[in-house]
């Protein structure tokens, strides 16, 4: 973005000025300008506490969402004086008793009420009740695993609630929506939603879902492996439990097992362990089933990370014996897949391959595409584990190529918080030129001696705009050039990335279309067994080493950069000689060994070559090229690694 030359800024500014005085002073009429007024956000809890025991009745339905006994017999004693008198109030007492059916999950009771809130909505014409009960449907499909009519439901509620501008169930509905697109495995879709919840979330500090956004957004993060984040939303949304002085225990027990998976992944034990039995503690006899299962799920998470791999099996029995789990295929299907990584652990094979499957097949009823990339990596293990080595390789191919594609969604989300913050300020200022129209309308309005008023303020406010607007554009390009210098290079290993390797590409023209080019994959050996034995710091040591041996053998003819985990992708002019060049760079790491933090280690790599390339190929046809080179990088794996294959012209 560049910033306009003083002179057209002025000019800008005086044509403006112009015309508002011509508009100003224009003979006028002083009264019957109408103002612009703003539409009010529509919420049905204002007419209920219009009624008469208005403030008991939402009193009771707050109280409904965690403690189902007590809220029956209040609404039993509510009934008997006859509060539920007209249709505002009997559409909530239903809603009372839904969330009182869910709570000791009678299924049959709550179809029931949903269908009385539908038949109610319909008869009276209440957008806003119809636009509620398809949210709790959506909710209620999520919980069967049926995601494709959950989806349709809620987008269904989002028009209704846009249009009436029932801000308050929006919230919850961009919540509803934003967790079937994350077990979709559209991360960047959910994110969006979540951010959309938080904004209007604002405007209702004590909304109960402002909790939940801001936990669903940890749990994004946590699917992407960026810890750091997760548990920052993880601490904000136990902040805004706390500010809001809700008493729904089941978040607070989410929050809380989310915080204790981060740990497990982290390694770190005890943390993980203190924060399940900060969760644990929050489940009692009012728990849903579904919980009570993402508990024991989380149980044999820390279990088989403190190495209790005999307990786990128990725990994960438990789950999978629990009355009525089966109802919930997604926790059903991880308690399975608790088991069969418990027993790979035990070195027991037999049943892992039986319940791999079965899980897999209740990921992919419910479409979550995040556990079905966990799953290709337990069944590669698996596989592993009896022999099959093929069949390792083949499902571990598979986890790789999705590990890619989360690293692709991490990036995109790192784009996407970018854009919300420029949407942000953008809308800032979008609220501020409506603020100054609208007092522009009312002064309109007063006498005629105030039209000069008028003018002095709404020059000075013109000119205060453009002056905002000027040193934005500038700020704006300064993060612009600063974000592309980012984006082009990795910050670990300080090589360029996939960004820098296509401008890269790019930067070559026509001319140079039959320069004959050599294009390589180098990946180290058995990397994942260096960061589960010694750490992520020390696996971090070792791409940097390894970033650092490998650039120093290329030429100045050729680039390398690090394309994501393990992996470096090099381009390089095709002389003839270039397996000579790449046997050069296998030397380079395997011939002295790595001093880190664990000792020194010895670091090897395989390397897939595609050869007698023209840069035009590359260009236009990289992603063919590259499958050249992974299929070669497939063979040199295969064949015993450490080794240079090039790929079959």
């Amino acid at each position: 973005m560049s910033s306009y030359p003083n002179k057209y800024i002025l000019a800008i500014v005086s044509c403006l000025l112009i015309f508002i005085l011509m508009y100003v002073l224009r003979p006028l009429p002083l009264s019957g300008v109408a103002s612009k007024s703003q539409l009010s956000s529509f919420l049905p809890d204002q007419i209920i506490l219009e009624q008469p025991n208005g403030r008991d009745v939402l009193s009771l339905r707050d109280l409904s969402r965690y403690d189902p006994e007590q809220s029956l017999d209040k609404l039993n004693q509510l009934k008997a004086k006859g509060v539920f008198n007209n249709k505002e109030l009997f559409a909530y007492q239903l809603m009372i008793e839904v969330n009182i059916a869910l709570h000791i999950q009678d299924t049959d009771k709550v179809v029931a009420l949903m269908q009385q809130l539908k038949v109610l909505a319909n008869k009276y014409d209440l957008e806003w009740l119809r636009a509620d009960s398809l949210v709790e449907l959506a909710i209620e499909n999520i919980r069967a695993g049926k995601l494709q009519a959950a989806k349709e439901q809620v987008n269904k509620a989002i028009k209704l609630a846009e249009a009436i501008h029932y801000d308050a169930l929006l919230i919850k509905a961009y919540n509803t929506a934003g967790v079937i697109a994350n077990i979709s495995g559209d991360l960047l879709q959910a994110q969006s939603y979540f951010h959309q919840g938080v904004e209007l979330g604002k405007a209702f500090p004590n909304h109960i879902y402002n909790a939940k956004l801001l936990a669903n957004l940890g749990l994004i993060y946590i699917y992407l492996e960026d810890w750091e984040k997760a548990l920052d939303f993880i601490v904000r949304g136990k902040a805004r439990y706390k500010e809001s002085k809700l008493n729904e225990k089941g978040l607070l027990e989410v929050l809380y097992i989310n915080e204790s998976y981060i740990y497990v992944s982290l390694k770190q034990a005890t943390n993980a362990r203190k924060s399940l039995e900060i969760a644990q503690s929050y489940v009692d006899k009012n728990t849903s089933t579904r919980l009570k299962l993402i508990a024991l799920k989380s149980e044999i998470d820390v279990l088989r990370l403190e190495g209790d791999y005999q307990q786990a099996l128990v725990v994960a029995n438990q789950c999978l014996n629990y009355p009525n789990g089966s109802l919930y295929p997604l926790q059903y299907g991880q308690c399975l897949m608790g088991r069969a990584l418990s027993n790979i652990e035990l070195g027991q094979p037999h049943q892992v391959i039986d319940d791999l499957f079965k899980a897999k097949t209740l990921f992919e009823q419910v479409n979550a595409q995040n556990f079905q990339t966990h799953l290709n990596k337990a069944l590669s293990e698996a596989y592993d584990l009896l022999g099959n080595h093929q069949a390792a390789l083949e499902y571990f191919r598979l986890y790789s190529k999705a590990n890619k594609t989360q690293l692709f969604d991490r990036r995109q989300s790192e784009l996407f918080q970018v854009q919300q913050l420029l949407e942000t300020q953008s809308l800032r200022q979008k609220v501020e030129l409506a603020t100054t129209e609208k007092q522009l309308a009312d002064s309109l309005l007063e006498q005629q001696v105030l039209r000069h008023r008028v003018i002095v303020v709404m020059v000075l406010f013109l000119v205060l705009g453009i002056v905002i607007i000027y040193r934005h554009s500038n700020r704006m390009h300064v993060l612009n050039v600063e974000l592309e210098r980012l984006h082009g290079q990795d910050p670990l290993t300080k090589l360029g990335n996939r960004r820098f390797f296509e401008a890269y590409i790019a930067g070559y023209s026509d001319n140079d279309r039959d320069i004959r080019k050599a294009l390589a994959i180098i990946d180290l050996d058995n990397f994942k067994g260096i960061n589960d034995t010694y750490g992520h710091s020390v696996g971090d040591q070792v791409l940097i080493e390894s970033a650092a041996r490998l650039q120093s053998v290329l030429a100045s003819t050729g680039i390398i950069v690090r394309w994501g985990g393990e992996e470096f992708v090099c381009l390089l002019e095709d002389d003839g000689n270039v397996e000579a060049v790449f046997q050069h760079m296998n030397q380079a790491l395997a011939d002295s060994p790595f001093k880190t933090d664990a000792g020194e280690l010895t670091i090897t790599a395989s390397i897939g070559v595609s050869t007698g390339l023209t840069i035009w190929q590359v260009k236009n046809r990289l992603d063919q090229k590259l499958n050249l080179a992974d299929e070669a990088l497939y063979n040199a794996k295969a064949t015993g690694k450490n080794r240079v294959v090039l790929a079959m012209p």
